[in-house]
């Protein structure tokens, strides 16, 4: 028996007992696992002017289902003028994937640093920007930082993110070359200069400038700001961007919001198509939320346009303690 028609029978009639039950209307959504199953992803748009650019997967491999080899073939599929730059540890075995990989992919393998930092930010950081240090040297003018336990299923993800960047050029004289293209998955609304660090497109030097932050000490204290707000990962790497193109910070709603207007442009994970193999998989919108505002809520792309158009309200989440 096929899943459809578990679905359409008896199934729908435990979904419909449970949205009864619940109060909510459930959906479901499939996705394919391995790359022989797409289909022809031939474009509808040439790509002409797409300029030379690199996908940095970085983190340790994630064996299930081969995920991360899968999704270097995915991206060999619906990314096929872009280079492909795995950047994972010493220790992790990559020998299955070294065997006939195409011109386009490239493996890079990293010593761990001697400390992990809050939440492993220090494995991160280093991770990255040695990715994007080999998408430098291979001529890369953008680069699409993503992780391996993520996968993004948009065809043709580059030619969306630089029309992007065309699209809503900077408006504020700053450094940047352009702005940061982020996801609204982990960017928190109520959490101040909060941009998630799972995924990130933009100019390769703002990406180099943005991830070659100093590594964070085990027990990191800030007695500078005397904000608990930096002892996130996303707080630190963005605040250290941010001062490195002189901005002043306020560690206000306000001013944080204005500094995502300013310099990023925030697009929600749907629009990118994005899995993330973690924490409660199967339950699609992990954070859409049509109550009250809490601090957990994403931001998202229409929230991003209202704080560039300066018709966002500043309210206050409810009080409820960030995860």
């Amino acid at each position: 028996m096929t899943l459809k028609s578990i679905l359409r029978y008896p199934g729908s009639r435990i979904l419909n007992s449970i949205e009864n039950f619940r109060g909510n209307y459930l959906t479901f959504h499939e996705r394919p696992i391995f790359a022989r199953q797409l289909g022809d992803r031939s474009r509808h748009a040439t790509g002409e002017n797409l300029p030379k650019t690199a996908i940095v997967i970085q983190g340790p491999l994630v064996h299930v289902n081969d995920f991360t080899l899968e999704t270097i073939g995915f991206y060999i599929k619906s990314s096929r003028d872009s280079l492909i730059i795995l950047s994972t540890w010493e220790q992790e075995d990559v020998a299955a994937l070294e065997n006939d990989l195409p011109e386009n992919v490239l493996i890079v393998k990293n010593r761990l640093p001697p400390l992990p930092g809050h939440a492993n930010i220090n494995y991160q950081i280093a991770s990255t920007v040695a990715g994007i240090q080999a998408a430098r040297k291979l001529g890369a003018d953008y680069v699409l930082k993503t992780r391996t336990d993520q996968r993004l299923y948009l065809n043709e993800p580059l030619l969306f993110l630089i029309n992007l960047l065309r699209r809503f050029p900077l408006e504020k004289e700053t450094t940047q070359n352009q702005r940061l293209i982020s996801v609204s998955l982990n960017t928190m609304k109520y959490r101040l200069y909060g941009v998630t660090d799972m995924f990130m497109f933009g100019h390769i030097d703002d990406m180099s400038t943005y991830w070659n932050a100093s590594f964070m000490d085990e027990n990191p204290v800030y007695s500078r700001h005397e904000n608990p707000w930096l002892l996130t990962p996303e707080a630190y790497l963005c605040t250290s961007y941010l001062e490195k193109l002189g901005r002043r910070l306020n560690w206000t709603l306000e001013d944080s919001w204005r500094a995502l207007a300013e310099h990023f442009c925030i697009v929600d994970e749907k629009m990118i198509d994005l899995y993330w193999l973690k924490y409660r998989r199967h339950k699609e919108y992990r954070r859409s939320l049509y109550s009250s505002e809490i601090a957990k809520t994403h931001i998202s792309f229409a929230d991003w346009l209202l704080m560039v158009s300066d018709e966002a309200t500043f309210q206050p989440a409810t009080n409820e303690r960030l995860d």
